[in-house]
């Protein structure tokens, strides 16, 4: 956790080749930047690839997951309020 306080919590992900993270939800509006790597993503049902520079804003409740193809440096922003 980079930042945490009552309306954002910021969190740095760092991701092997092959190392996944399950689709799952989180109840707040949150955004994904990619610092470093290419990875495979699931937004709401649907395959996406995101690299160096993606970023995504993705709704309450939207079913996400990610899986690293390279080293990933992922930024997760919660937006709380």
């Amino acid at each position: 956790t980079l930042q945490s306080d009552e309306r954002s919590k910021t969190i740095q992900f760092c991701s092997a080749p092959g190392q996944e993270l399950s689709a799952h939800t989180a109840p707040y509006p949150a955004i994904l930047y990619f610092a470093q790597g290419e990875a495979d993503l699931l937004l709401g049902g649907e395959a996406k690839q995101a690299h160096e520079g993606t970023l995504v804003h993705m709704p309450p409740k939207m079913e996400h997951g990610i899986k690293a193809k390279t080293e990933v440096v992922m930024l997760l922003v919660m937006l709380k309020s």
